[in-house]
């Protein structure tokens, strides 16, 4: 028997030449995924993204009202979602057209939609963006402000609850204040945003290269870093003013 041998492995009801051959496999699979990880990386460093206007829009989201920080929000994710369909060009495609008015992608709400059923957003991003979308929604079809609910706040910070704990325990802030607080919620909206831009850069590469995305986590790629530390600065910035 191999030495280093997985433990599930080595507990297979199979002689040891089945369990080499299965450890072999797998330490190709492994290598393989590796490899790709690191070409990945080295792809989506050289994606012309514009990360100044990027921080632009989330310094603006920051400062801006809470009614207008949440259409801020959406704009700036439908700008996202367009971005990494419109990155896809092939011809026989057609992308320009599909994302048009009338087009099955013609919205923010069914670019959203059909970003997670393809796999490109995961069901965090999902949950989140269409809360949002539809605070948006209300926020947008009236002529008088109207600001978050209360029920709202909670409820779309409640999707989130585990960014809040990553952002206190990261920043080591003071676990004292409302979680459902606006102030709470922008931070949330911030940190989603950075997410949805490094997700939608790196998912659809670890798609097509058939690489399992904690893999390509696991090698902290260049976009992930820069722009994650975009909105959790901000994020832990707001949090500890509280």
């Amino acid at each position: 028997m191999m030495k280093n041998m997985d433990k599930d492995t080595a507990d297979l009801k199979l002689d040891d030449v089945e369990k080499t051959a299965i450890q072999v496999y797998r330490n190709y699979t492994k290598a393989f995924q590796r490899r790709r990880a690191e070409l990945i990386d080295k792809e989506t460093s050289q994606i012309d993204f514009d990360y100044d206007h990027f921080e632009l829009e989330l310094s603006q989201l920051e400062n801006a009202s809470i009614e207008n920080s949440v259409l801020a929000c959406i704009a700036i994710a439908d700008e996202l979602l367009k971005a990494m369909f419109l990155r896809d060009d092939r011809a026989r495609l057609q992308i320009k057209s599909l994302l048009g008015p009338l087009g099955p992608i013609g919205d923010f709400n069914k670019r959203l939609k059909i970003a997670s059923l393809a796999g490109f957003i995961d069901e965090n991003d999902l949950v989140f963006f269409d809360e949002l979308r539809k605070m948006r929604n209300r926020i947008a079809h009236s002529t008088q402000p109207r600001p978050p609910k209360p029920s709202e706040l909670e409820k779309i910070n409640s999707v989130s609850s585990e960014w809040l704990n990553a952002l206190i325990t990261e920043g080591e802030i003071s676990d004292d204040f409302d979680h459902n607080s606006p102030d709470v919620f922008r931070s949330l909206m911030l940190v989603q945003l950075s997410k949805l831009a490094w997700g939608t850069l790196l998912r659809p590469y670890a798609l097509k290269a058939q690489v399992p995305f904690e893999i390509i986590i696991e090698k902290q790629p260049t976009v992930l870093k820069r722009l994650s530390k975009l909105g959790v600065k901000r994020a832990i910035n707001i949090l500890s003013d509280k």
